[in-house]
């Protein structure tokens, strides 16, 4: 039997917050959604002040612990910030 470890989604929501302040001040953090069947997948959705999309969806697992998690969102976030600056 293997056991996940898998971060809260309190947890998700805080880092996902500092994640998206250090990427933009015009990013925040609008809520957490879990995955399908209790999986550690969950979708994060980020609200885009004055950007040309409202919100981004990062979609991401939970369960590589809380730098990993940041790093990956980062990432992502970083790559919505490029497109948004090419446009």
């Amino acid at each position: 039997m293997v056991i996940e470890h898998r971060l809260a989604v309190r947890a998700v929501q805080q880092i996902a917050a500092e994640a998206a302040r250090e990427a933009s001040p015009e990013l925040s953090v609008a809520g957490v959604l879990l995955g399908d069947g209790g999986t550690s997948y969950v979708e994060i959705l980020i609200k885009a002040e004055g950007w040309d999309v409202d919100q981004i969806t990062l979609g991401v697992f939970r369960n590589h612990g809380p730098a990993a998690l940041k790093r990956d969102i980062s990432n992502h976030l970083q790559r919505h910030l490029d497109e948004h600056r090419a446009i």
